[in-house]
């Protein structure tokens, strides 16, 4: 690429400063009249869920079913990048990067609050008793529901739109490039642009809530292991600190800071998964999951169609609607980043390591922690549950590892992948967001890394906005702002996914790299 001297030079304008401008005017407004900030979030949050809740719900399913269609039926095995295209990491980095650049954060905050939570305090239109028998028999279902394959669907369904345009069909890297084959040459244009900075707004207002969330645990875990005081000046530490660390490791690029942290965070998810296994009530563990597990797929569908229109207790709004805002708000840039690692892959590959694999580690790990910290509360006495009622959720998983042995190290450890996988997130976003909106990175060939002040600048904004929504509402407004810029990416994601059908079924027509060449025939052509 050329260098360029000056910071408007490096940028792409029209998609840089208009989620640009919007975003640092929302910070600002949110710094100066938080309370104005946080009246028109919540007006906003409840237009939302009251008008559209039907929309999340509907989207995330077809959104799972296209991804499976996508990777299990004969355009699966399509080669991302053309039949010479060669893997730039192996199978356990890929997996690696992509699980910790994911929901790393989320996972490591809710492993033992949220299966904890719907023990004490199950679906309230189920009508049974908090900390009862029955609602540990359901408490892993909910928590499947939310973090097993319908998350990782919605990341997925976004990348598989935009990987084959990316390698095959030689496209720029931007997610209005998963448009081509509805609106051709207008991706260039006003339309792109336009789909690009909502897919920028949406992603950049939407991390806050894993950033804050993260910020919260980092404070809390510090407070409750060794007494260090939480609050805003705690939490304004935490993230200038971890701003500093994740702009470092993305200015290095995919190859070096980002694959480095999120290899070392992995082997440190396996060890505390290991901790929590051994030192925790095997059997039941084991029986607890293989039956939470017969009981999530049994009841899926009913589970995921339900918006609870009779009784309207108001907790599917704020458990599975909550969750489908923030992967969607996630999913374009997320999906986008997931490109960035999937050259040389077929896109059954792509599907599988990118929604199989983590929806079945997640399995593995909610099963874990959530049956141990159940079965320790229930039947051990432990007070897990009563430290999350006192302490907030943040303290979930610190107040289970103080009940294993050994358990200075691994609260250590656990403090380490909370702070890992902020790091990891944030730097894949960062770099995802720069590559987008410098002027040159539209060749799936270049290796290069964008222009370190864009990545810095990206990286700086998403942890003011963090920042802003922590001081001006906590957990709350962190869950605000996720649903409302959830809401433009579901039709974004429906029309990118009917987008991928047309250029499967047309694919030799789109193809740039030779995939139905003469050679390829027998391999591709007589199963397309």
């Amino acid at each position: 690429m050329k260098k360029n001297n000056g910071f408007l030079s490096m940028i792409n304008k029209s998609l840089f400063f208009p989620p640009a401008i919007i975003l640092t005017i929302g910070v600002l407004l949110g710094a100066f009249n938080p309370e104005g900030f946080g009246k028109g979030s919540s007006i906003a949050l409840n237009f939302t869920l009251k008008y559209f809740s039907w929309a999340y719900c509907i989207g995330a399913i077809i959104l799972t079913v296209f991804c499976f269609w996508a990777g299990f039926s004969k355009y699966g095995r399509i080669k991302l990048g053309g039949p010479d295209a060669k893997p730039t990491m192996g199978r356990f980095t890929w997996f690696a990067v992509t699980f910790t650049s994911s929901l790393a954060i989320g996972i490591s905050f809710y492993c033992v609050a949220e299966p904890m939570m719907h023990y004490m305090n199950p679906p309230t239109f189920l009508g049974i008793a908090g900390s009862s028998v029955e609602s540990a028999q359901i408490a892993l279902r909910y928590t499947y529901l939310h973090w097993a394959f319908i998350p990782f669907a919605i990341y997925v369904s976004a990348g598989v739109a935009c990987a084959f345009m990316f390698y095959n069909a030689r496209r720029s890297f931007k997610v209005s490039s998963s448009l081509y084959p509805l609106i051709g040459d207008k991706v260039d244009g006003m339309i792109g642009n336009t789909v690009d900075a909502l897919a920028i707004f949406a992603m950049v207002g939407g991390i806050g809530t894993s950033f804050g969330l993260g910020t919260l645990q980092i404070g809390a875990g510090m407070d409750y292991l060794w007494g260090f005081e939480t609050g805003p000046a705690a939490w304004t530490t935490i993230i200038c600190v971890m701003v500093a660390i994740y702009t470092t490791s993305a200015c290095t690029g995919l190859h070096k800071g980002i694959k480095y942290i999120s290899t070392a965070n992995m082997y440190m998810y396996f060890f505390l998964l290991f901790a929590a296994f051994i030192f925790g009530p095997k059997i039941s563990i084991l029986e607890n999951i293989l039956t939470a597990v017969g009981d999530y797929l049994d009841n899926l569908i009913p589970m995921a169609f339900n918006l609870d229109p009779i009784k309207q207790t108001g907790w599917t709004k704020d458990w599975t609607m909550f969750y489908w805002a923030w992967w969607l708000a996630f999913a374009p840039l997320t999906g986008l980043f997931m490109v960035k690692l999937a050259k040389g892959r077929t896109i059954r590959e792509f599907v599988t390591m990118n929604l199989i694999a983590p929806a079945t580690f997640v399995i593995i790990w909610f099963g874990i922690f959530g049956s141990a910290s159940i079965f320790m509360d229930h039947f051990g006495g432990t007070a897990i549950g009563e430290t999350i009622n006192q302490f907030g959720a943040e303290v979930a998983l610190f107040a289970f590892l103080k009940e294993l042995p050994l358990a200075g190290i691994t609260s250590v450890v656990g403090l380490l992948v909370v702070a890992a996988s902020f790091i990891t997130q944030a730097e894949a976003v960062s770099l995802t967001l720069s590559t987008m909106t410098t002027v040159g990175f539209d060749d799936a060939g270049n290796e290069q890394n964008p222009p370190r002040p864009v990545t810095i600048f990206w990286g700086v904004l998403m942890g003011a906005i963090a920042l802003i929504l922590l001081l001006t509402g906590g957990a709350k407004a962190l869950q605000t702002s996720v649903i409302v810029c959830g809401l433009p990416i579901i039709v974004l994601q429906l029309v990118m996914a009917g987008a991928h059908v047309k250029a499967m079924i047309n694919a030799k027509d789109y193809d740039q790299v030779g995939t139905f060449d003469e050679n390829n025939q027998e391999q591709y052509i007589s199963q397309l």
